[in-house]
């Protein structure tokens, strides 16, 4: 078993390590980890307002049933392999790579928020939750190719040596964001409601990604004959399907059912709390 003494002698070499790492940073590096940082928490910040959702459903008295509908809006992040390799591939010119994928994604998002701001309330208390379940599908799809985006982008925005943090800026960044559906429900819900959220958050959505593009320089040069390389990464995921470990997966009748019970039958337990 290791000692006490081992385990200190262990945190405090790493923690000089990471001293010493940080230290070492240039200021591109730490001017691209702040970006990428930033990026992941108006990520984060648009999930949390989409998380409100089904508590703000529950408080308008819709029925479970029609709360249960509302999780599959959350599906586009299961099924972003489908889109990842346009988004990873296609360029536009001398716009660049990613950028322009990011500021179009977000922007959409927070235009959506807007827009649905002043028609969710009408919606629900139509009975609509289909409807809404729609357009908050269309919100998450936006985010998750605005995470396809990012995750490239760091790539180019960081030294080699640091893009391994990418992983750990992502999760910061969604976290600090996400906190804002703990914030609607503590201090905004009895105040100014969902609606009235939505279009704060719109907003600043909206100049969060105006920022982007106007302070923040493409740093992904853009790919001649881009929609070669959507073709080789969809035969590379064809690949990956015929590899051995994926074809018994396949063959297992009964990895398959619960994978497919999984996706398509959600428990209410999943999704909403005890009540």
């Amino acid at each position: 078993m290791r000692t006490r003494v081992e385990d200190k002698k262990q945190e405090g070499f790493f923690n000089e390590l990471d001293i010493k790492m940080f230290g070492k940073m240039s200021p591109e590096d730490i001017k691209g980890s702040i970006i990428v940082l930033t990026l992941y928490m108006m990520q984060g910040f648009a999930l949390g307002v989409v998380m409100c959702v089904p508590m703000v459903l529950n408080s308008m008295g819709v029925k479970m049933e029609a709360q249960a509908l509302f999780s599959f809006a959350l599906y586009p992040f299961s099924f972003k392999i489908l889109w990842a390799p346009i988004v990873d591939s296609i360029s536009f010119g001398k716009l660049g790579l990613r950028k322009v994928w990011i500021v179009l994604a977000q922007f959409s998002v927070g235009l959506l928020f807007f827009v649905t701001s002043f028609c969710f309330e009408t919606l629900v208390e139509n009975g609509d939750v289909a409807i809404v379940t729609v357009i908050f599908f269309l919100i998450v799809a936006m985010i998750t190719v605005q995470d396809i985006s990012v995750d490239g982008w760091a790539c180019s925005l960081l030294s080699p040596e640091y893009v391994g943090m990418t992983a750990n800026l992502q999760l910061t960044g969604q976290l600090i964001g996400i906190s804002s559906y703990n914030a609607y429900f503590e201090y905004l819900d009895e105040t100014i409601g969902y609606s009235a959220f939505l279009r704060y958050v719109s907003v600043i959505l909206i100049i969060s990604t105006v920022a982007v593009l106007i302070f923040v320089k493409e740093t992904s040069l853009a790919k001649e004959n881009s929609w070669a390389f959507v073709k080789t990464s969809y035969v590379n995921i064809f690949k990956l399907l015929k590899l051995k470990p994926m074809m018994l997966l396949g063959k297992n009748e009964k990895n398959v059912k619960i994978y497919v019970h999984d996706i398509f039958f959600i428990r209410k337990s999943d999704f909403l709390p005890d009540l």
